[in-house]
């Protein structure tokens, strides 16, 4: 769930805090999120730069 958010620097910060409030392992689930899945990676890699590239558009009008 977490490594789906179209937001990559967000998955190193909800990872640990998903570790933290379930007391598991913090390293273990920030490490983690370094292991992508090749076939859904690229999608989730369109969907980040396609919603990044809307939110500049709106803040340029």
């Amino acid at each position: 769930m977490v490594n789906f958010t179209p937001l990559f620097g967000f998955h190193f910060l909800s990872a640990a805090a998903v570790a933290w409030i379930i007391r598991g392992n913090v390293l273990a689930a920030l490490l983690a999120t370094f292991v992508g899945n090749p076939v859904t990676l690229p999608f989730i890699a369109l969907m980040s730069v396609s919603w990044a590239a809307r939110s500049w558009a709106r803040r340029a009008s």
